[in-house]
């Protein structure tokens, strides 16, 4: 049991998930395996806030370590709709598949619009604020009933 869930059943009033999406002991910390340096990210265009975001995301062991295993796109709940952690997972398959090589992050720059509404194509944005929305929509993604 996850030290959330025995906090929670030490007599407060919230009430215990219904499912565990990331059991801590499934949780790791560190590398997995040793990886060649994955791809660079190609500028679309002022997109400079979101390729630095997307490399901070991606080399991000814990969350690189379970994009890896590809089991997000097993379990997602959102079939054929949009989600953002399948998303991120294909975005994480594709960079360190294409190792030595420049790709560009169509597949999260398509999802813009959905995850962050005042966002203008080809304008400068925020990398911090870009990033607190890929992880917010990651979060809502996984929450069962959420679109």
């Amino acid at each position: 049991m996850c030290f959330v869930c025995s906090a929670m059943n030490s007599g407060s009033d919230i009430e215990l998930p219904q499912t565990v999406q990331f059991s801590p002991d499934q949780l790791i910390l560190n590398w997995t395996q040793v990886h060649d340096i994955g791809a660079g990210l190609q500028n679309m265009g002022n997109t400079c806030y979101l390729n630095s975001a997307l490399q901070c995301l991606t080399y991000t062991p814990p969350l690189a370590n379970y994009m890896l295993t590809r089991q997000r796109s097993t379990t997602c709940h959102h079939k054929p709709g949009f989600c953002m952690t399948c998303t991120m997972q294909n975005h994480i398959l594709q960079v360190f598949e294409n190792s030595g090589k420049v790709i560009q992050p169509t597949g999260v720059f398509k999802a813009l619009k959905g995850i962050v509404k005042h966002i203008q194509y080809h304008e400068q944005e925020d990398s911090h604020e870009f990033v607190r929305h890929i992880v917010n929509a990651m979060q809502q993604s996984c929450l069962p009933g959420t679109k």
